[in-house]
């Protein structure tokens, strides 16, 4: 950069300008929320299951007033926590 000086006034050439930094990639957006009902249909279980799971803090929840939501990324993590090995847990 090669500034020039007129009468204490610095002066410099639109070139020497440090270019703006790039706005930021686009993210994909949010996986939509789930409502109970929804949440119920991909666990196969009633709306009212998941609203005991909700009820006993196992499954975090978004409240948006009276509207209750799940988190898609929750609603995974509550049934990786739930998944067994397959083996038998007593055996004889």
């Amino acid at each position: 950069m090669n500034p020039i000086s007129l009468d204490g006034y610095i002066m410099v050439r639109r070139d020497d300008l440090v270019p703006p930094v790039p706005p930021q990639q686009a993210q994909d957006p949010p996986a939509a929320l789930l409502t109970i009902r929804q949440a119920a249909q991909q666990l196969s279980l009633s709306p009212s299951a998941v609203h005991n799971y909700i009820s006993s803090h196992r499954l975090p929840v978004i409240r948006l007033g009276r509207a209750i939501r799940i988190q898609p990324t929750d609603l995974a993590e509550f049934i990786s926590a739930h998944r067994q090995n397959g083996k038998d847990p007593c055996p004889t």
